[in-house]
């Protein structure tokens, strides 16, 4: 599974808006997260999010992500 599809499953288990979220957990997800993709630049208000990946466990920063357009 891509980021994409994880973060569409995180929305309709939270019924929370991901771009709108402050966080962000994608930690213990099925299938697991195998690639990660461009999706994580909509986390524009997460200040942290939770991920579990079979090639990268750990806690990412949107600030590590690419920086935003008009991201100040």
């Amino acid at each position: 599974m891509m980021i994409k599809e994880a973060l569409r499953l995180w929305e309709e288990k939270t019924g929370k808006k991901p771009a709108e979220s402050a966080e962000v957990k994608l930690n213990g997800m099925f299938p697991s997260i195998e690639k990660m993709d461009s999706a994580l630049n909509q986390l524009v208000c997460c200040q942290a999010s939770d991920l579990t990946a079979p090639q990268a466990v750990g806690s990412v920063r949107p600030s590590l992500v690419e920086p935003r357009a008009g991201a100040a």
